[in-house]
């Protein structure tokens, strides 16, 4: 899940017992979008709404997220940040099952998640997603817009993908890829990963490693800017 270990460690804890950079980029698999939710009392059903209400009511919401440095709470400050500097109050739980439940029972008033583990929970009606944090709208809910709709560049995935060992060569990654690039045309494949609402990728390793050093910019100036810290 994103941004992963790999990516963000090193931006969050001082000291690693391993160098992430040293890994070989490979293969992003697949990405499966983040959503913003909201509870059902909160009075907003579109994400200007929502920005408008936060700011006429300072330090009124507050948010949900997975705990300290994780993906609901990065995307959640970088949508603050992006939205004018929104006075939201975190609230970080141990983990996505508590702090979805609370969220359900309005104890919380939003929250950032994955969408493949939400989307029950919308299309039931017991929350509301205001928008996928995913360039484009997602193909499951398509009434449901994209944030960058609002927040033009705003993009939060969960990505999955492989990388090896140090050392490895460009001729093994190149071939690993090449692999994964044929399995995802495959049906079933195809079909299992839609229904954990992810969208299959496939990149090659030079577009791995580019796009795990874009990651890493996004989510360390989100880090530096709103000084996460891990307890």
């Amino acid at each position: 899940s994103p941004p992963p270990p790999l990516v963000i460690n090193k931006l969050l804890y001082p000291r690693l017992s391993y160098d992430p950079d040293e890994f070989v980029p490979i293969t992003v698999i697949g990405a499966i979008p983040n959503v913003l939710l909201v509870n059902p009392h909160v009075p907003a059903a579109t994400v200007q709404e929502l920005i408008a209400y936060a700011k006429a009511n300072p330090g009124k919401l507050n948010y949900a997220s997975q705990g300290s440095g994780t993906t609901s709470h990065l995307t959640a400050e970088l949508f603050k940040s992006m939205a004018g500097g929104l006075d939201v109050t975190h609230i970080p739980y141990k983990g996505t099952a508590p702090a979805l439940t609370d969220l359900l029972a309005g104890q919380v008033d939003m929250m950032c998640d994955n969408l493949g583990v939400s989307l029950p929970h919308v299309r039931a009606g017991k929350l509301k997603a205001l928008a996928v944090a995913s360039r484009k709208r997602f193909p499951g809910l398509p009434q449901v817009p994209a944030l960058a709709e609002t927040l033009p560049g705003f993009e939060s995935v969960a990505w999955f993908g492989i990388v090896a060992p140090p050392r490895t060569s460009p001729a093994i990654a190149e071939k690993v890829a090449v692999g994964v690039q044929e399995a995802l045309k495959l049906p079933d494949l195809r079909k299992r990963l839609a229904d954990l609402s992810a969208e299959p990728l496939g990149y090659g390793p030079a577009q791995t490693a580019a796009f795990m050093r874009q990651e890493s910019e996004r989510w360390g100036a989100v880090i530096r800017a709103a000084h996460v810290k891990v307890e």
